[in-house]
Parts: C-alpha cells; structure tokens; sequence
C-alpha cells in the first residue's frame, strides 16, 4: 500500500521531472543535480529497511551538477556516459 493517494500517484505518473532535496547535518543544502533517465524498479526497496518504500526509482546519469560539495569549488559540472 502506497503512502501516496491515487491522484497523487497518477499526478506523478505523468510528470517528466522529479526533485529529492536533502539538507546537511548544519541545516544547508549540499546540493547535486542529477539529470538523465528514470526507471521504475517494482521491489528492491525493503532491502534498505522495513519502513522504505519497496518501489525504486533508479537514474541513469547523464548530467551531474555538483554545487559546493568539493572544499575550494563551487561548481562543478560534467557530462556522464553512465552504462
């Protein structure tokens, strides 16, 4: 059973873009911009744990953006040939 209603999943469904953010242990954002293709894996996900979801959604990169992450950097940006 999904946490999500059925509105919220066909809403979803239909969406070409997604967005997971994350914040540091300080409260900031320690971001990294993924773009490249999705893919719905149907189970897997209870591996990590019982209270994950077992649904998975695996990206393959093509595109990594990387905004201060490296000590010195504040951007760093390269193109992927994820296999």
């Amino acid at each position: 059973m999904s946490v999500f209603t059925d509105r919220e999943l066909e809403y979803l469904g239909g969406q070409r873009l997604g967005r997971i953010a994350t914040v540091g242990a300080d409260g900031q954002p320690r971001m990294i911009e993924v773009r490249g293709t999705a893919a719905v894996i149907p189970a897997g996900g209870k591996a990590f744990g019982e209270r994950f979801e077992d649904t998975i959604v695996r990206i393959r990169p093509t595109r990594i953006i990387a905004f201060g992450i490296d000590p010195g950097e504040t951007t760093n940006a390269r193109s992927v040939n994820a296999t």
